[in-house]
């Protein structure tokens, strides 16, 4: 019960960055200016895997997402890891309905420049929160060996399709990160909720976990922490004017490798799930 709660407290420090990121993007000038540019420079950018990104992330995220999690989904099955199946499920479904209740119904974007062009909320980024959540969700099913090698790999994937998106003029660095900061807020709870079902489960097996999934817990928290932190030091980059380019992006790609690393190391939990 201890471990399944500290798992949902754990959802709320990238929750509070996701706070951090709306007041000083979204609601201050030197904010919203930065992140506009950065995404005027973005697009402007000639670079072919920039241009492969925009391409991707555009056209195919959210079906080849949806499709990403259902196989997923049934390779845990399949694997008899019922609880990883159900965490990548509801860290899928909890990211995506979160993404577009905040973006179209909660959040505003207040029109503090003159010479911005359109001025309706983008934040957080669905597509987004549909590329990272896939990319969780892969890795919360894979058997532990392999989840480190691949976490990487499908946060290299997913910060593709984010710059492509930003490229195109559809989301800004800001729409990116908190997306991002939202899927691990989900990879926390769905880890907690798979936790408190077993707690509940009488037929429910104690499983001595090795070395390694016992200090899962401390290594998603520091994983987690690390991301929200590079989340907001690009809050804090924008609303200061010390951002560049290269910043936004640096910090957008340790967030989303940050997320993916956490959910790897969420999943090797074996105190929570079968691994």
């Amino acid at each position: 019960m201890k471990r399944a709660s500290a798992y949902l407290l754990q959802s709320l420090v990238p929750l509070g960055a996701v706070a951090i990121t709306v007041v000083l993007c979204l609601f201050t000038v030197r904010g919203q200016e930065a992140d506009q540019a950065a995404m005027v420079a973005m697009g402007q950018s000639s670079n072919r895997v920039v241009g492969l990104g925009s391409y991707l992330g555009t056209t195919f995220v959210p079906a080849a997402s949806v499709l990403v999690v259902a196989a997923s989904v049934v390779f845990a099955l399949v694997r008899r890891r019922v609880g990883q199946a159900a965490a990548a499920a509801l860290l899928f479904a909890g990211s995506a309905v979160t993404s577009q209740l905040l973006k179209n119904e909660v959040l505003a974007r207040p029109a503090l420049l003159s010479d911005a062009g359109w001025y309706g909320n983008s934040l957080p980024s669905g597509h987004v929160s549909l590329a990272v959540a896939a990319a969780c969700a892969v890795v919360f099913v894979l058997p532990r060996g392999p989840k480190l090698v691949a976490a990487p790999v499908v946060a290299a994937g997913a910060l593709l399709a984010g710059v492509g998106i930003i490229a195109a003029g559809w989301h800004r660095p800001s729409d990116v990160v908190a997306a991002t900061l939202l899927v691990g807020c989900w990879c926390s709870i769905s880890a907690g909720v798979v936790g408190l079902a077993s707690q509940l489960n009488p037929n429910r097996r104690v499983i001595v976990a090795p070395g390694a999934a016992r200090a899962a817990p401390a290594a998603a928290a520091l994983l987690l922490v690390g991301s929200a932190v590079s989340a907001v030091a690009l809050a804090l980059g924008y609303a200061a004017s010390t951002w560049s380019t290269v910043s936004s992006v640096a910090l957008m790609a340790v967030t989303v490798v940050l997320t993916s690393l956490a959910a790897a190391a969420i999943s090797s939990d074996g105190r929570v799930f079968r691994v």
